[in-house]
């Protein structure tokens, strides 16, 4: 199981297909976690009525998927004083450990949100966001 180790979390992800890299921000609130993209789930027990980018797009892209902190697999607190810019910056550590310079985003959700942070604090390395709700 990759994770990343923060100074303050261990951050889950996951790794799909070959490509310019694409990095996803899935819905779920502050319980974003990479299997909200495909999973079941009670509201959807056949799984989501969507797509899932992770293997939609592995085909021509590395596509990355992350557990948001203290969501899913990832390991932090999450404390009075974090906001959007501490998300965004262990989502642009991730990229850095892969060794991704430039990226596309995607965002469901609050994911969107995500994108937003990502393109402000990054917006030399952010070359396009996909919004979806």
């Amino acid at each position: 199981m990759p994770m990343l180790k923060r100074p303050d979390a261990d951050i889950h992800y996951e790794v799909y297909g070959s490509g310019f890299p694409v990095l996803l921000y899935a819905p779920g609130g502050l319980k974003s976690e990479a299997k909200m993209w495909g999973g079941a789930s009670p509201a959807y027990p056949n799984g989501f009525p969507w797509m899932d980018p992770r293997v939609a797009l592995a085909d021509n892209h590395t596509v990355v998927a992350m557990d948001q902190r203290n969501a899913g697999r990832s390991i932090a607190d999450v404390e009075p004083d974090h906001g959007w810019h501490t998300f965004a910056a262990d989502q642009l550590a991730l990229m850095d450990h892969l060794g991704f310079r430039k990226f596309h985003v995607m965002g469901g959700c609050i994911g969107g949100s995500y994108c937003f942070e990502a393109i402000e604090q990054a917006p030399d390395r952010v070359a396009a966001a996909v919004l979806q709700n």
